[in-house]
């Protein structure tokens, strides 16, 4: 279930902050949704554009808190948290400038759940790839675009500390389908290669790249529900195969 409430942009500050319940209120919503509904898990998301002078310091720490704090209210809950620091693709920045911003994200978010107490082994991130903005132009190979994102997960959630999250989902975040499945492989192919390999998990949560195509051969025809269904299934076994770094 979604445990955010949303995003909110400060006129004074010109970019997004995260927005959650207070955490009385959230926790006994959670509990309902539990009780109710079956929910096993809470997934919580700020959004980070990089601009000429965004994100700035105060808005990646209080982000990282407030997913930190949504984290405690979750575990609480009986729920398993899935944080959410989106480096969004909108924007002119390059690969370099989105690896340094990423790596303040997640170091900051990291340092917060450690310090409310958050157990590395209890909470997930969900995150986007390090790449350069859509609007930039040009293109990066995948094996450039894993380097750079694997290096920032490892140092901004220290992977080489005794003790760091081991569960990360990978968003698709406005890439292309094929994109998606090329950057995951070759993600996956790295890990393999690391000192990480079997400890780390890097998977797949695509819904616009699992689904854009297949709706597409749809159109809203039901002669085209076959088509539509192999061409999810093709999507499918693309994705599978590049969390295994086929």
């Amino acid at each position: 279930v979604k445990s955010d409430e949303g995003l909110y942009k400060p006129a004074s500050w010109g970019e997004n902050i995260y927005q959650m319940a207070t955490p009385s209120k959230l926790k006994d919503a959670l509990q309902q949704y539990k009780e109710k509904h079956g929910v096993e898990f809470t997934k919580c998301r700020s959004e980070f554009t990089i601009g000429p002078n965004t994100p700035s310091n105060r808005a990646i720490e209080l982000n990282g808190s407030m997913m930190a704090l949504d984290a405690v209210v979750s575990l609480e809950s009986g729920l398993y948290p899935i944080v959410e620091p989106e480096i969004s693709l909108k924007g002119k920045h390059t690969i370099d400038q989105c690896f340094c911003y990423a790596l303040a994200v997640y170091a900051q978010l990291n340092a917060k759940l450690k310090q409310y107490g958050v157990s590395f082994r209890d909470v997930g991130v969900k995150t986007s790839f390090t790449v350069q903005g859509d609007k930039l132009g040009g293109r990066i190979l995948p094996k450039e675009v894993a380097k750079m994102t694997f290096e920032a997960l490892a140092k901004g959630f220290g992977f080489y500390t005794p003790e760091s999250i081991g569960v990360f989902f990978m968003l698709s975040g406005g890439l292309d389908d094929k994109s998606s499945a090329a950057y995951l492989n070759e993600l996956n192919e790295r890990l393999k290669a690391s000192p990480f390999n079997g400890k780390k998990v890097f998977m797949a949560s695509y819904s616009r790249a699992m689904l854009d195509k297949a709706l597409g051969v749809w159109a809203g025809n039901p002669r085209n529900v076959e088509k539509a269904q192999m061409k999810l299934l093709e999507r499918a076994k693309a994705y599978s195969d590049a969390r295994k770094g086929k």
